[in-house]
């Protein structure tokens, strides 16, 4: 027995009723089973429903305090699989000239029934506002030549001399690309002439000024005579981490939720983070009891999840190879064509991202690479912002 996919919001969905002191909002979701024997409970805690006493929110909608009080799951017809489900937020109930349970006021400012309520005013643990916090998480990683960086270079035509303050990054031999403008030349490093200067295979074509040196080569970082540093220098990189908890039912899917979404990576905007930059890493439980009032035992679910943020989580790679594609005619079979250096050694070439040799004049090419599946994010019915959990 489970559930199906996620939670799909009815066509016509949300709708909403707004008095004075009092505010409606209802949504309407289609749940899929997998058995008839799953019931209301079951269907009620579908990935991509909201859970009870969450705070409304829909697209770039947000109401603090019209929180969700009922889940009504109905099963459109006797023995059918599929369920309709209707999420009733309201504000509020409104006491005039009195304060509600736990002394606080039950109306704001205009006589409406938007009063603050605080998870300590109820009994259910489901009730209890989500914790929310950020922090960094830094780690050392060694320095590298990295493939496919842009590194900033004085260029003179006619001349095979270069300036660049990187020249720790090259060793003789290096296949490089330097581009500027329309004009590409690829050749290799033929020596490192002083702490300021290298000297290529082929002299450069283009116009004077600053150029870019792309190094095709991935290798540790060497000192000026190539010798490799050991220990490798090391530096920061810092990745944003975005912890939220919350109480859950006891019958919460979350071992399903955190197999279909552990290293995915956000399809949506995702707590004002753009699509593809945040994943989720890690969604996890622990079961806790609550004794009430009446001396029973109230059983719930403590769900963690845990996110890490960065620019993207997509890897460019530069397209290159030691060989490409090439025909003489479109009647002729492709063949496969070395790149070799002027004195005839092979050596890595640029592609066009066909396959092909990249054009003179062309700009290199980097072929995005997407590791992670994307996911909509908003189906976990999560918090937004900071001001989504007060």
């Amino acid at each position: 027995m489970g559930i199906i996919g996620i939670a799909q919001e009815r066509p016509g969905s949300p709708v909403a009723s707004f008095e004075c002191g009092k505010h409606t909002i209802t949504r309407k979701f289609r749940v899929l089973t997998t058995s008839v024997l799953d019931g209301p409970m079951t269907v009620a805690n579908a990935i991509g429903l909201p859970r009870l006493f969450t705070p409304y929110q829909f697209g770039g909608e947000f109401h603090p305090y019209c929180r969700c009080r009922s889940i009504d799951p109905q099963r459109m017809a006797p023995g059918a699989l599929e369920w309709e489900v209707t999420c009733v937020y309201t504000t509020p109930e409104q006491k005039d000239g009195a304060k509600e349970e736990g002394g606080h006021d039950s109306k704001d400012s205009d006589g409406g029934g938007t009063g603050e309520e605080k998870d300590e005013q109820f009994d259910n643990p489901l009730a209890a506002i989500p914790e929310l916090e950020t922090h960094w998480q830094t780690e050392k990683v060694p320095i590298y030549g990295v493939q496919g960086s842009g590194i900033s270079a004085s260029v003179s035509h006619g001349s095979s001399l270069v300036a660049t303050t990187a020249t720790a990054l090259f060793t003789v031999g290096d296949p490089v690309t330097i581009y500027a403008g329309k004009t590409v030349l690829n050749t290799t490093v033929s020596a490192i002439t002083d702490g300021v200067n290298i000297t290529l295979g082929t002299a450069w074509t283009g116009s004077t000024g600053t150029a870019t040196i792309i190094d095709v080569a991935f290798k540790p970082l060497a000192s000026s005579a190539g010798e490799i540093f050991v220990p490798p220098p090391m530096m920061d990189r810092s990745t944003l981490l975005i912890t939220m908890t919350r109480n859950e039912s006891i019958l919460s899917p979350i071992p399903e939720t955190a197999l279909l979404f552990q290293d995915s990576v956000n399809a949506d905007v995702f707590f004002g983070f753009g699509p593809g930059q945040v994943k989720c890493q890690s969604i996890t439980c622990q079961r806790q009891n609550k004794q009430l009032p009446d001396g029973s035992i109230f059983p719930y679910l403590r769900a963690t999840y845990l996110f890490h943020a960065r620019k993207t989580w997509d890897i460019q790679l530069l397209d290159k190879g030691s060989y490409y594609r090439f025909r003489v005619s479109t009647s002729l079979p492709w063949t496969k064509q070395k790149f070799i250096t002027d004195d005839g050694q092979p050596r890595d070439g640029l592609l066009d991202g066909f396959g092909q040799k990249l054009a003179d004049g062309a700009a290199p090419v980097f072929i995005t690479v997407r590791p992670y599946p994307w996911l909509t994010f908003a189906a976990l019915e999560l918090p937004q912002n900071f001001q989504q959990v007060q």
